[in-house]
C-alpha cells in the first residue's frame, strides 16, 4: 500500500516536473500576456474605443473593438456591425471610432492579440453596452467603397 502510495507521489511529481519546464520553455503556455484596458465612449451615432497601457510580452500581432447589434444571438462576424482596428499599433495607447451607425443599443469587445496569429484573443473586459440616439448622415453600406483584400476575404465569409 505504501509503495503504491509512494509511486503515486513520484509520478505526480515527475508530471509536475515536465509542466514547469513546459512553462519555462514557453511561457505563453502558461497564461495570456496582453495587459491593459479599454474605455467605451459614444456620440449620437459613432463609437470610440481608447485603448490604455496595452503591453505584451511578444510582438503585438494586433487589437480591434468589435460592434455587435446587443440584443444578437451570437456575437460574431455574421452579427458583427462594425469593426474598429488600430492598424500598425505596436502597444501603448491608442484610439479609434466606428462608422456611423443608426440608433441601437450595441455590445462593443475590445480584444488584443499577441504573437502567432493562432494565438488566442484577450478580452479587455467586459463587452461595453453602448446606446446611440442618432440619425447617420449616410447609409451604412451605401455609396461606393474602398476595399483590401481583408476586406473582400471578409465578405466571401473567410477571417483575414
Amino acid at each position: 500500500m505504501a509503495s503504491q502510495l509512494a509511486r503515486r507521489i513520484g509520478a505526480a511529481g515527475v508530471i509536475a516536473g515536465f509542466s514547469a519546464i513546459a512553462l519555462i520553455a514557453n511561457p505563453a503556455l502558461g497564461s495570456a500576456t496582453v495587459t491593459g484596458s479599454s474605455t467605451v465612449t459614444t456620440g449620437t451615432t459613432t463609437v470610440t474605443v481608447a485603448l490604455h497601457n496595452i503591453a505584451t510580452t511578444e510582438a503585438m500581432n494586433h487589437c480591434e473593438a468589435q460592434i455587435f447589434p446587443f440584443d444578437a444571438a451570437v456575437y460574431d462576424k455574421t452579427t458583427r456591425v462594425d469593426e474598429i482596428k488600430y492598424a500598425g499599433f505596436t502597444g501603448g495607447e491608442a484610439t479609434g471610432t466606428s462608422i456611423e451607425l443608426p440608433a441601437g443599443t450595441y455590445a462593443v469587445i475590445t480584444q488584443c492579440k499577441e504573437g502567432a496569429s493562432t494565438n488566442p484573443y484577450v478580452k479587455l473586459g467586459e463587452p461595453a453596452k453602448v446606446v446611440l440616439t442618432g440619425t447617420p448622415t449616410t447609409t451604412p453600406g451605401g455609396g461606393s467603397a474602398d476595399f483590401g483584400l481583408g476586406d473582400l476575404l471578409g465578405l466571401l465569409g473567410f477571417d483575414s
